[in-house]
């Protein structure tokens, strides 16, 4: 378990219940409607603790879990920068509208909610690239959250060549750690020769390695 849990906020349709269920890590996907909804006699209303009760239950899994999947809502990602919670932001290119259009309907959402992205896309992307106090990572068609945590690279040229291209166009870089760098970060077999991490800085790039995160190994 990383000592303290990589927290991302992000957006619907990403794959946030399939990656949870489907790695290595302890995971928490923490869903905002459970915490900014109350239920009533006639139906439900909006709670009055929200975001203050969302972030206070980010913050008692920090050190417990090793990522918590939370909401991209503007209104917690604001809260998550006033409570100085790092956190990397998680959202698709412009590009891609249609395909999470079929995602949403693939999954059963409501219609109701089909039509609100639908008619917001624009809007609710325009949001996530303002965002200032985020790690920034745009999926582009067909990826899904689950493709930023690779566990093997067969070919670590064109995956070296792929990370830099993706990176670049996130304002992001790739660190490049060797075996001899990595003992007390990472356990890597012994046909591994290193490990590429995408981050904002170094400093970051370590914190990555520590939590797993965005660490891609470069096997021969």
């Amino acid at each position: 378990m990383a000592e303290y849990a990589r927290v991302i906020s992000a957006f619907p349709g990403v794959g946030k219940t399939h990656f949870s269920k489907n790695n290595k890590f302890k995971i928490i996907d923490s869903d905002s409607s459970k915490f900014s909804w109350i239920a009533t006699e006639t139906g439900r209303e909006r709670n009055p603790d929200f975001p203050k009760n969302y972030i206070e239950h980010i913050k008692e899994n920090l050190d417990k879990v090793d990522i918590i999947l939370v909401s991209s809502h503007e209104e917690v990602r604001k809260a998550l920068a006033e409570n100085e919670i790092e956190y990397a932001l998680l959202y698709p290119h412009e590009e891609c509208k249609e395909e999470y259009l079929d995602r949403f309907i693939e999954r059963s959402d409501a219609s109701e909610f089909i039509k609100m992205m639908d008619y917001k896309w624009e809007d609710f992307l325009e949001s996530c690239k303002k965002d200032k106090h985020a790690t920034h990572l745009v999926l582009q068609k067909g990826q899904y959250l689950s493709d930023l945590f690779l566990e093997e690279a067969p070919d670590p040229d064109r995956l070296l060549a792929y990370l830099k291209s993706e990176a670049l166009k996130n304002g992001l870089e790739v660190f490049i750690f060797e075996k001899d760098e990595l003992k007390q970060y990472y356990d890597l077999k012994d046909d591994s020769i290193g490990v590429a991490v995408v981050a904002r800085n170094k400093e970051n790039a370590i914190i990555n390695l520590k939590n797993g995160t965005h660490s891609y190994i470069l096997k021969n």
